[in-house]
């Protein structure tokens, strides 16, 4: 708790993306979809105001977290809707490989993934490998491996690593 603390001190700039890996930590999708929407309303209204874009909080890796991003958060707190969140809103995954209800979820909530210039050159998030070197499907497999069956069916396939 104090480290991250001293750390927003030093880099301020970072409460979003901090924040944003906190609500992947507790697998609360809801909290991840309110804090999309309001970022893109944000952004709509005056860019330079509200710190980092979403589409660079979605590639955060945390420093003092052991360089995890959003999606290795959701993986390990097991969250399957999180992670399709995430997974629509910043990788290259074809949109033919979401569940219809996922569709319906994010045109409720109002979020969609946009194929605008902002994410071009960015990395798929599925890209993003933390300080050991895993992605996010290298720890669903580990996960498996234990025991844990939340990630049957997701690895191999190009659904968590690209």
């Amino acid at each position: 708790m104090l480290t991250e603390e001293s750390y927003l001190k030093a880099y301020p700039d970072e409460r979003k993306a901090r924040a944003f890996l906190e609500f992947c930590h507790a697998g609360d999708v809801q909290a991840v979809a309110e804090m999309i929407k309001f970022s893109k309303e944000a952004e709509e209204e005056d860019e330079d105001e509200h710190g980092p874009s979403m589409e660079h909080v979605y590639r955060y890796q945390d420093p003092i977290g052991n360089m995890q991003s959003g999606l290795h958060a959701a993986v390990q707190a097991g969250s399957r809707e999180v992670a399709l969140l995430l997974l629509l809103m910043a990788s290259e995954l074809p949109l033919t490989e979401f569940p219809a209800e996922v569709f319906q979820e994010a045109e409720t909530m109002g979020i969609m993934r946009e194929e605008d210039s902002e994410s071009a050159g960015l990395p798929d998030i599925r890209t993003l490998r933390d300080a050991e070197g895993k992605t996010a499907e290298d720890l669903a497999r580990e996960m498996l491996a234990q025991g844990n069956a939340i990630w049957n069916g997701w690895i191999g396939n190009g659904r968590l690593a690209r």
